[in-house]
């Protein structure tokens, strides 16, 4: 089953301007975000469990960029949400740079092979500056989406 993130986003879980400062704040509004669409209950446990999972080791992976995720119960397949900050932030990046790029990725417990090929796939994207800069000149959420649909194309 190789499932493409362009099927997985949707517009509803695309927030083009943040305005959480902090690590905590921006875990928080990318979750209600993900609430409102419908596609998840629960909002501050998902929260707290990716806050856990930040004090094991931060998802600010570089280049800008971080992938807040967990398995987590109560959700039937994997999600997927995109956020963007107009002023970067300190995420506590691995390689200390401050992050505008956030993609939340959520998926049921017992999956984490699935979980671990969506990561790993996501990653080979995100390596790619073109790629990237496409993110951050988007000024749409379907641009977002379509972003995807070229790169899943390649």
């Amino acid at each position: 089953m190789d499932v493409n993130f362009s099927e997985l986003l949707s517009a509803d879980c695309i927030d083009l301007d943040l305005k959480g400062k902090k690590k905590r704040e921006i875990i928080e509004e990318m979750v209600a975000m993900l609430v409102r669409s419908g596609k998840v209950r629960g909002g501050q446990s998902v929260v707290e469990e990716l806050i856990e999972r930040e004090k094991e080791i931060s998802t600010g992976i570089g280049k800008g960029v971080a992938i807040p995720h967990r398995l987590i119960r109560g959700i039937d397949s994997s999600l997927i949400g995109f956020g963007r900050k107009k002023t970067p932030v300190n995420f506590d990046a691995l390689d200390g740079s401050p992050v505008d790029i956030f993609f939340i990725l959520l998926g049921p417990e017992g999956s984490a092979n699935t979980h671990l090929r969506l990561l790993s796939k996501l990653a080979r994207y995100l390596h790619g500056d073109e790629f990237l800069g496409a993110l951050r000149s988007a000024q749409t959420p379907r641009e977002i989406i379509d972003i995807f649909v070229r790169e899943e194309t390649l």
